[in-house]
């Protein structure tokens, strides 16, 4: 396996955890539980599971009237994406790096 196939599989395992957490907080605040705190939340959409958290937000209706999350989740998929270009620009294909 290459090292792209280790980056996307990293892609998919960030992605459905951050699903996974949103769905959970939402499980929580039916429960009326202790909650997930939000800052906990951004920083782990932050750090890859943006794409993941989004969908979860959609899909069972959770934090989608909150702006910070209106906005913040959207920009942090956007510095996801940023972020795994530059990181799979930068792996060694065949002993040539892609970049400057």
């Amino acid at each position: 396996m290459n090292a792209g196939m280790y980056l996307w599989i990293a892609f998919c395992i960030l992605n459905i955890y951050g699903f996974l957490l949103m769905r959970y907080d939402k499980k929580l605040a039916k429960q009326h539980a202790f909650r997930i705190s939000e800052r906990k939340l951004f920083l782990y959409a932050f750090l890859g599971s943006a794409i993941g958290m989004y969908f979860a937000m959609q899909q069972y209706r959770h934090k989608t009237q909150h702006v910070k999350f209106q906005l913040g989740i959207p920009l942090c998929i956007i510095w996801n994406l940023a972020l795994y270009t530059f990181l799979y620009r930068s792996l060694p294909v065949g002993g040539v790096h892609f970049g400057k």
